[in-house]
């Protein structure tokens, strides 16, 4: 009897602690709730994946918002992150002020779970000085000046003049070209009878007055020569235009003193296509190549410069937006703008 006695003591005694308000407890997700307040849960052990050395990427399409298109990124611009459902995510860098950072939910599982892969940004700064460049070799239109407006639809102009409907590829197969290759492929193509001295020259004619009178340097391009020439870096340009209009623009802007060289593919008889035109104005500015920066807005002059051994920068310019996530892959700086430090160094 004395046992069961205080078998029911104790239960009694249990039940009684059980019911006391300060040590009532109640369960709430996850949550501990005592009278003097809430208490969390000690944090559950989260498990670490150790990775190899390299973790491949991938690139990534996202849609610019730029040009609205979709375009594929280098590789070296993702990162690969997860959110908390666990949900594999694409994080694109920014490249420019244009393009401004994308979130792009990919339905596809990593090949790594919980990996993470960081690529460091582009640096941003000034464009490159004397510590890092002897000379600069610089595009005319679109680079240092404005000026492809200029030039826009002049061969297929000229070819509807004649009473002929040009493909929709022409300008862009000219724009490649030399200006009297592009004449010679003119007569060719149409079978016409006139000599491509005569076809450049009528071609040329309603731009003539625009350089003449019209074009302005790109924003920012009189400080940025202005301050090169102070440092002791050499300056020449390389362009598939005419060197008449070049010279005649620059001398009205107030720029043409800076400059040390300007070579034309005509010259050199070559577009640019060829490093020639290149490698000509690097024998003029008489600098090593190594440390002579090529400047371009188009693809395939960057290609070309590349290609060659120049260091290059890759101008953006309207003309050319569907090009940028090329020029950017190429180019060793991407010039956003030369007004400021807008200059991205890979």
């Amino acid at each position: 009897m004395k046992r069961i006695a205080k078998i029911i003591l104790l239960l009694a005694l249990a039940i009684c602690w059980a019911y006391t308000p300060v040590c009532a407890q109640k369960r709430v997700r996850g949550l501990s709730t005592v009278r003097h307040g809430i208490q969390k849960r000690p944090p559950k052990k989260i498990k670490t994946v150790k990775l190899p050395r390299k973790v491949p990427t991938r690139p990534v399409r996202v849609t610019s918002r730029v040009v609205g298109n979709t375009h594929t990124l280098p590789t070296r611009t993702v990162r690969l992150e997860h959110n908390r459902a666990g949900t594999p995510q694409t994080r694109v860098a920014d490249w420019s002020r244009r393009m401004r950072t994308e979130i792009v939910t990919r339905s596809v599982q990593p090949q790594y779970p919980l990996a993470s892969v960081a690529i460091q940004p582009p640096v941003k700064g000034a464009f490159p000085s004397k510590a890092e460049v002897d000379a600069v070799i610089f595009d005319l239109d679109g680079t240092l000046l404005d000026s492809l407006w200029a030039w826009e639809h002049s061969g297929s102009n000229f070819v509807r003049a004649l009473g002929i409907e040009p493909p929709a590829e022409l300008d862009a197969k000219l724009v490649q070209m030399s200006l009297m290759d592009g004449a010679r492929f003119i007569k060719e193509l149409y079978q016409l009878p006139q000599a491509p001295e005569e076809i450049l020259a009528r071609t040329l004619e309603p731009i003539k007055q625009r350089y003449y009178t019209q074009v302005q340097p790109m924003p920012g391009i009189p400080e940025l020569v202005t301050r090169l020439h102070s440092q002791g870096v050499k300056m020449g340009i390389a362009t598939a235009g005419d060197k008449n209009f070049a010279t005649v623009a620059l001398k009205r802007l107030g720029l043409l003193d800076y400059f040390d060289a300007i070579v034309t593919c005509d010259e050199v008889g070559i577009g640019k296509t060829s490093p020639a035109v290149y490698e000509e104005t690097l024998r003029q500015l008489g600098t090593d190549k190594g440390r002579t920066l090529v400047v371009e807005d188009a693809v395939h002059a960057l290609q070309t410069a590349h290609r060659a051994g120049f260091p290059t920068a890759a101008v953006e310019e309207s003309h050319s937006a569907l090009q940028l996530p090329e020029k950017v892959e190429i180019a060793d700086y991407y010039v956003s703008s030369f007004v400021g430090n807008n200059v991205f160094k890979k």
